[in-house]
């Protein structure tokens, strides 16, 4: 079988896969989340083919960062459209390679870290929360509600002999909102580390076998990818951003001669943060 066929098959066996029950859609939820900058279908791809990848770049990216693909590894296929033609291209995970040691963005955030990083959000878009995983609940919103209507579309014109086919619009479109919206702070919450308790939910991943057509997780699956990316990338700038501002502060009392051991080591690990790309 080429491997586009094969692609073709685990593709279309996954998507049956995760949206059998709200259990299976949040797996492959927790699972996008440590990927968060891929797109749904080719993190759908990876997920079938190997669930237990941390961090997956291409060969030139790993090269570009000084690590090398171990002799004999088979990289995990995916697809992507390159001047409107279907190519295929494969991606390895870092337990495949070898070299230069990366020290990532740390995502598992202390309560000190948490409270900072909502209290800029909050302050950048403008929101009225307090507490961290309520300002995760509000940026899912905001993002949910700034990108259902194309999903919506989509999802009406693939509905035909489908029991979206009978709901009233507003209906479905309340639905679609609210399975958007958790699923996106579900992906943002993982990603941060939060046990499932602490990631706010209204029930709208109740739905989710009601999906069960490619055409129509396809769209909810890449509107859902898509928020969380945005989200969580601006996230990682404030990540960034907390920890630059660390390092000029310790720079300024190592230049005085005041900085202590333990200061001394979390300076020297946050210049190695800033010489390396981040998450790939």
């Amino acid at each position: 079988m080429r491997t586009d066929e094969r692609l073709k098959t685990i593709y279309e066996t996954a998507t049956r896969m995760i949206v059998r029950n709200e259990s299976a859609w949040k797996d492959f939820l927790s699972f996008a989340a440590r990927i968060h900058k891929y797109s749904f279908d080719n993190a759908l791809l990876v997920y079938a083919q190997n669930p237990n990848i941390t961090t997956l770049a291409s060969l030139q990216q790993w090269n570009k960062v000084g690590r090398k693909i171990n002799r004999g590894e088979k990289g995990i296929a995916v697809c992507e459209y390159k001047e409107a033609k279907l190519t295929l291209s494969y991606l390895f995970d870092i337990s495949q390679t070898y070299g230069k040691e990366l020290k990532m963005t740390d995502w598992q955030l202390d309560d000190e870290r948490k409270k900072e990083i909502a209290k800029r959000l909050i302050i950048a878009d403008g929101l009225t929360t307090e507490s961290f995983s309520d300002t995760i609940t509000a940026l899912a919103v905001k993002k949910a509600n700034e990108q259902y209507e194309g999903c919506l579309r989509s999802i009406l014109a693939n509905s035909q002999n489908h029991i979206f086919s009978e709901l009233p619009q507003g209906g479905l479109e309340a639905q679609l909102i609210s399975l958007i919206t958790d699923s996106t702070a579900y992906v943002v919450g993982k990603k941060c580390g939060l046990a499932d308790e602490e990631i706010i939910l209204e029930g709208g991943m109740d739905t989710i076998n009601d999906f069960n057509r490619i055409s129509l997780i396809a769209p909810l699956g890449n509107t859902v990818t898509s928020c969380a990316k945005e989200i969580l990338i601006e996230m990682e700038l404030t990540i960034k951003t907390i920890n630059a501002e660390k390092i000029g502060k310790l720079a300024l009392k190592l230049g005085a001669g005041k900085i202590n051991d333990t200061e001394k080591i979390d300076y020297s690990a946050g210049v190695k943060l800033y010489k390396n790309i981040g998450d790939t």
